[in-house]
């Protein structure tokens, strides 16, 4: 959505204390001329209203700093693209121009100094990102010294004496992987473009370079920056940056290393380009590949370097471990590391040699910007701090560099609810005025939550960080270690939440909104560390200027070197989270001891376009920014104020039982008196408003009144009521007047005319009687006229409003019809359906009963069948039992075969008799084995007769009427769906 604003190109305004600035996208020269420059420059008066801008805080920051004496700091924060680099360079401009009257020719050389030292910090530490072309990647804090010679309200201008800067959080992950669509940081692009386009020009502190030859100059062949396939920075020449780097590097006294820092550059782009693989019978080795050595990439990074390839090599694929052998003697052994960890060995080493030669360029440029006596505490002279801090960042994937960035962000917000809570304290203690000090709002849990500073040394061991760095210094500790300790720690806090949806996943409900985390990496990230291989690697370069940054203290590199050998371990207390927060800690201390301006950079759209403001996108940066926090920070207490003089001028409408006696006090000069007076009367009026606030939300101080925001709304409705009665009241007046101006001034026209007139009229009575008849009889016409043509109007018109109703109610009725006429389609369509579907059903039912019968008659014929088969089967069954029992008897020669008679069962049994026991007995179990084989035989039949009734079960359900019961039912479903 756009505004008019935008359109307006008004980009600064105040709420409060705070600045904003709205970032234009184009360049206003007019906003920012030598003629603005010298409007602020000359503007003397503390009370001076100045239009809000970057030069009237950079003028109250000086101007405190020249009558006071007391150290000030401006914070500038925003999010990316907003114009915090550029805001940034206005301030640092106006503060060094400010001493020398506005005039560039009169710097001094720490002034120029100053500001050359902003170019290089950018070239080192700025980058191209998907919503800034000039995107700084780091946090920067920096102390501009000034003079206390002669220094006051009568005496000379303070004169810019010298300068510190402090860097926080550079974003090394940069260096090895930019994502796509943005760009490393700029020294890469500004080297290769001009070692391939502008050679001829090259200067004389970087003729004496020897770079290998045949190395490319194209941002394409290295790995480090093609994988983000962005190349250029439109509007920007590149090779025309490198020069002006360069005189950055000359104006701050560091030409002889801008050869070594050059080097660098190119051995960290070559260092991506190094590749590996596994030896062969070996997987869980590494070792360069063939390609990198045929490209002489190996050879170039060991050549900038300043190392043997096969030290680079082995420093790379190989680490050294320390083992207790026999008799606690330590070994040394050597392990392969795999693929991934000589990448991640390879990527650990180019971010920390970039690092630091950012660290060395920062501390070079402090030397430069030192006195010659040496670095001066903080404390000797009277400074500016000038705060350029990344804003509250929240983005899709949240990890451990917003965790920190946003917790710096609650640390600046804490302190400027402190700022604005002593600033009311001292205030209402002041004029004497009684208030609740609860008022305030406090993010003092969500700083303790991430992990507080206030703690000895920096130290604490409750909040996330904090536990973080003791997750890493555990055997095995892991990122999801650490997020099952947060879970169970903190499980129910009401800042802290665990996502269920996303495992891993956890909000912080930060002053500008809740915020969601992703704890994978969250480990790797916070140890940062650099293996002492590398580093005992690199302190044997033949490069004195990387020697020399190894040999600094090994706490920048995640490690530390023992006293007694010398030998490099891996530090257990150092993280990177650990070292924020002491710099975080020695920042706010520094930030606490100073008077605060603030100022926040605003994006207003995220396309980067000028004239247009997307509302949601800003209001979204005020919340995350804190802007709104400030609003509700001023909002409590007592944010309305008026002095006694314009109190009272203001409201004594409101009390007209008390003019007189309001105009006595005022006519004595006694404001303050009749403030007291006035106000007390008005604190009965606005009992209602607030009943249990300290005198119901209004209070009398000493030289102000103060009033709530909600007694101030009622005033203000009270005040404007009155007025308007007023003006009606002075409006009903000055009508009445000018009336009565008007009555008098025609009566006595109206006399003088009639005077005049009663003369004529006599003289000419007899000629008008004459035309009065005359004008009777034409009036009489034409009124008669008129009259007919009247009627003839107006019967047209009741001729075509019948005309209108009549079309109206024919429509209305064809409406109705129509309506009845679907309605009666629709039931006699319902009631043939009906009836279609009752005689389909009764038709089917003889149909359906006999074929009931016959299927009925055929089962039973089935059945009779089946049922004589089972006899038939029982019968030759039983016979056959009977003979073979009968041939078993004659085999055994107990009896003969003879016919069955009386005379021969007698004749059967005496045989059986006259027969011995043994074989007897053994011709009765010869019948019971006989008898169980038949047992056996008959439950198999009727197994037999049990599966042929199923298969006539079968029979029915497959039959011709069952397939046709099944098919006139499906007609029927059809029939009715239709």
């Amino acid at each position: 959505m756009e505004q008019s604003e935008a359109v307006k190109m008004v980009i600064y305004t105040n709420t409060g204390p705070v600045l904003l600035a709205v970032n234009p996208f184009r360049s206003l020269p007019r906003l920012y001329d030598a003629d603005c420059l010298n409007h602020f420059l000359s503007t003397e008066d503390p009370e001076a209203r100045l239009p809000p801008h970057v030069y009237r805080t950079s003028w109250q920051a000086y101007r405190l700093i020249k009558t006071t004496g007391t150290p000030q700091t401006i914070l500038v924060s925003g999010e990316s693209g907003s114009g915090k680099t550029e805001t940034t360079k206005f301030v640092m401009r106006y503060l060094a121009l400010a001493g020398s009257g506005g005039s560039e020719a009169a710097l001094s050389v720490v002034e120029r100094q100053v500001l050359e030292s902003i170019p290089l910090l950018e070239a080192f530490g700025n980058a191209k990102t998907l919503r800034n072309d000039n995107s700084s990647r780091f946090g920067k804090f920096t102390e501009l010294q000034f003079s206390t010679a002669h220094h006051g309200q009568n005496g000379a201008a303070p004169r810019l004496a010298a300068a510190q800067t402090h860097c926080y959080l550079l974003e090394k992950v940069r260096v090895v992987g930019p994502q796509h669509g943005e760009r490393n940081f700029h020294i890469f692009y500004q080297v290769l473009a001009f070692f391939r386009t502008r050679l001829s020009d090259m200067p004389s502190e970087v003729k004496g370079l020897a770079l290998p030859p045949g190395m490319s100059h194209v941002p394409e062949d290295y790995v480090y920056l093609n994988r983000s396939s962005c190349y250029t920075l439109a509007g920007h020449d590149e090779a025309e940056d490198f020069l002006a780097t360069v005189g950055a590097f000359r104006a701050l006294q560091m030409a002889e290393d801008i050869q070594s820092i050059v080097a660098c550059t190119f051995a960290v782009l070559q260092l991506g380009n190094i590749a590996f693989e596994a030896p062969e019978g070996n997987s869980e080795g590494s070792q360069v590949s063939a390609a990198s050595k045929s490209d002489g990439c190996l050879a170039f990074a060991s050549d900038l370097l300043g190392v043997e390839m096969d030290q680079l090599e082995a420093m790379l694929c190989l680490r050294k471990m320390q083992v207790v052998g026999e008799r606690y003697a330590r070994q040394t052994i050597t392990q392969s590391r795999t693929v991934v960890q000589a990448m991640e060995g390879r990527d650990a080493l180019a971010r920390h040699l970039y690092g630091s030669i950012f660290l060395y360029i920062v501390r070079r440029i402090n030397d430069a910007l030192s006195p010659s006596s040496g670095r001066l505490p903080v404390s000797a002279q009277p400074y500016v701090g000038v705060l350029d801090i990344f804003g509250f960042e929240f983005f899709e994937k949240n990890s451990f560099e917003q965790l920190c960035i946003n917790f710096t962000n609650e640390l600046l917000q804490q302190h400027f609810n402190e700022v604005i809570f002593e600033f009311e304290a001292a205030l209402y203690a002041k004029e004497g005025v009684s208030w609740d000090p609860l008022d305030f709002p406090d993010n003092k849990d969500i700083v303790d939550l991430i992990g507080s500073i206030q703690a000895p040394r920096g130290l604490s061991l409750e909040g996330l960080l904090p536990m973080l760095d003791e997750e890493g210094n555990l055997p095995g500790g892991s990122s999801t270690g650490w997020f099952n300790k947060l879970s169970s720690k903190y499980k129910g806090h009401q800042i802290f939440q665990v996502v269920m949806r996303r495992r891993g996943n956890f909000l912080v409900n930060h002053f500008a909104g809740a915020v969601e985390y992703e704890s994978r990496d969250f480990l790797f990230k916070n140890k940062d560390t650099l293996s002492p291989d590398a580093i005992e690697s690199m302190k044997a370069s033949s490069s004195d200027f990387l020697r020399s940054r190894f040999q600094e203290e090994g706490r920048s590199f995640g490690t530390q070197t023992e006293a007694s050998t010398g030998r490099v371990t891996k530090a257990k207390a150092y993280s990177v989270s650990l070292e924020f927060r002491q710099q975080l800690r020695e920042l706010m201390a520094s930030v606490r001891s100073t008077t605060p301006h603030f100022i926040r950079c605003i994006k207003p759209n995220p396309q980067n376009k000028p004239q247009v403001l997307h509302r949601s996108s800003v209001v979204e940066q005020l919340r995350y920014q804190g802007v709104l926090e400030a609003i509700r920070v001023s909002r409590a207490g007592y944010p309305v104020r008026h002095r006694h003089r314009e109190a009272v001028l203001e409201y004594w409408r409101l009390e007209k039982p008390m003019w007189s006696r309001l105009e006595f006090e005022v006519g004595r000069g006694e404001y303050a008196e009749a403030a007291r007076l006035l106000f007390r009367r008005l604190q009965e009026r606005v009992a209602h408003v607030l009943p249990d606030a300290p005198g119901h939300g209004l209070q009398i101080g000493l030289h102000q009144i103060f009033m709530k925001r909600e007694v101030a709304s009622f005033l203000d409705a009270a005040l404007r009521k009155a007025r308007i009665e007023a003006s009606v009241r002075i409006q009903a007046h000055c009508r009445g007047c000018q009336a009565r101006l008007r009555y008098r001034t025609v009566r006595l026209a109206t006399m003088r005319i009639q005077a005049l007139g009663r003369g004529k009229a006599a003289r000419r009575l007899a000629e008008e009687l004459r035309r009065q008849r005359a004008a009777t009889k034409l009036q009489a016409v034409l009124r008669g006229r008129q009259a007919r043509q009247a009627f003839r109007t107006k019967c047209h018109a009741v001729s075509t409003l019948q005309r209108w109703t009549r079309a109206r109610l024919a429509r209305q009725r064809f409406v109705a019809m129509a309506s009845s006429a679907r309605r009666l389609q629709r039931w006699f369509h319902r009631t043939v359906l009906w009836i279609r579907k009752r005689r389909r059903a009764r038709a089917a039912l003889p149909i359906q009963t006999a074929w009931r019968q016959h299927l009925a008659r055929q089962e039973t014929q089935q059945r009779r069948k089946a049922l004589v088969k089972v006899q038939r089967a029982c019968r030759q069954l039983l016979r056959r039992w009977q003979s073979q029992a009968a041939q078993e008897i004659r085999e055994q020669g107990l009896i003969r075969r003879t016919p069955r008679t009386p005379r021969t069962q007698e004749q059967l049994a005496a045989q059986l008799e006259s027969l011995p026991l043994g074989k007897l007995l053994a011709a009765v179990a010869s019948l019971e084995r006989c008898n169980e084989a038949l047992k056996f035989e008959a439950k198999t039949t009727r197994h037999s007769c049990d599966r042929l009734r199923r298969e006539l079960g079968d029979m029915r359900k497959n039959s011709i009427a069952g397939v046709i019961g099944q098919v006139y039912g499906c007609c029927t479903l059809r029939e009715e769906s239709v």
